[in-house]
């Protein structure tokens, strides 16, 4: 994952794919010597000639990463990829795939494609066209590997650095070839799928843990995934979010983030001096509802009489004026830096108040 771009200041997933490959080489997949269809016989062959003592369970595994890992890698960018360019050994003498060297392969593969004003249009056309077919069929096979059983911890691991590979390269051929309907639909049958709502890890989503450490919502991460590709979560997964005061444990049984929820039961309002007393002021969400629902634009009316009593009125905007005047309003959300200073209120303006919490909208007012 290595050569997926990160936010500023962020850090990699701490994900370490274990190299599975067993093979006569150092190359597991030779371009040109096998058919990709034909492939995993003639692995299989070899693997039973060279390494007997091998059980099931790596076989397979040897078997999806040198086919479906390496071999995507070697029929996409048509060069033979070899193990040792995109591995690293760590302290322990163990190699882990590492795959930082693919930017440098990636950028001579698009400098010997022809320009597109040059008649290369139609080339890069045929070009996707053949990527297409490619990542279609491994993402059939990774599909099919999924399915299988085994207690190897290492299989969660492999499958998941396939699914990031593919992603990848869907990603590559869309941008610097042309985006197919093929590459789309390779794209939507390789999102994750979302985790259970028991909390369990009985999921393809390896980031799930990390997210949560960086401050992330179930209930979001579950939302994200249907909606982005492996390659953007793992983009997302490195950016470290907003710690709150209010944990994320029954985010998912909710069926809502209710660390961004207001508790009204134990709501205080914040107030310059210590110790306040004074009434909390607050309008009936359904007034504002209402008008929302007439296809109005509804507005809190802040007052502040000459006794310093405080009042709230839900009142109506149009889009133009307001009694005749021009409408004037504060608009005032839960981002910090802009967020209204209360200490600076003079009243006069109507407020807008918004929030925004996982698609729905709400209203609040200022205590």
């Amino acid at each position: 994952m290595d050569h997926i771009p990160l936010a500023d200041g962020a850090r990699q997933p701490a994900l370490s794919i274990p190299l599975v490959v067993k093979s006569a080489s150092d190359y597991p997949y030779g371009h040109g010597e096998d058919d990709f269809i034909s492939f995993p016989e003639h692995h299989l062959r070899e693997l039973r000639l060279i390494h007997p003592e091998l059980g099931p369970e790596d076989a397979l595994l040897s078997l999806a990463q040198s086919w479906l890992y390496f071999g995507t890698l070697t029929e996409f960018f048509q060069q033979p990829i070899s193990s040792n360019t995109l591995t690293r050994l760590n302290h322990s003498g163990d190699r882990f795939i590492c795959t930082s060297a693919l930017h440098e392969i990636r950028s001579l593969w698009i400098a010997s494609l022809p320009p597109r004003p040059v008649g290369g249009a139609g080339f890069r056309r045929r070009v996707g066209r053949r990527c297409g077919v490619l990542l279609a069929r491994a993402t059939w096979a990774y599909e099919h590997f999924q399915g299988m059983v085994t207690e190897d911890p290492r299989a969660r691991l492999v499958m998941f650095s396939i699914k990031v590979m593919l992603c990848s390269l869907c990603h590559t051929a869309r941008v610097v070839l042309c985006p197919t309907p093929t590459l789309d639909t390779v794209l939507a049958r390789l999102s994750f799928r979302p985790a259970p709502v028991d909390d369990s890890t009985a999921t393809d989503f390896l980031l799930w843990d990390y997210m949560v450490q960086n401050g992330w919502c179930p209930y979001q991460m579950n939302h994200l995934a249907t909606l982005h590709s492996a390659t953007s979560m793992i983009y997302l997964a490195s950016i470290p979010r907003m710690k709150r005061n209010i944990g994320h444990e029954n985010c998912l049984r909710a069926g809502c983030c209710k660390a961004s929820q207001i508790d009204w039961a134990a709501f205080e309002s914040l107030h310059v001096a210590v110790g306040c007393t004074c009434e909390h002021v607050l309008v009936d969400e359904q007034q504002i509802m209402a008008k929302l629902e007439d296809g109005q634009i509804p507005l809190l009316s802040c007052m502040r009489s000459t006794s310093g009593d405080f009042s709230i009125e839900v009142i109506q905007a149009d889009i133009h004026t307001v009694f005749g005047t021009p409408t004037f309003y504060y608009a005032v959300s839960h981002v910090r830096l802009l967020q209204y200073d209360q200490k600076s209120f003079q009243g006069g303006r109507p407020i807008l108040f918004i929030v925004l919490r996982m698609g729905r909208w709400s209203w609040e007012s200022i205590g």
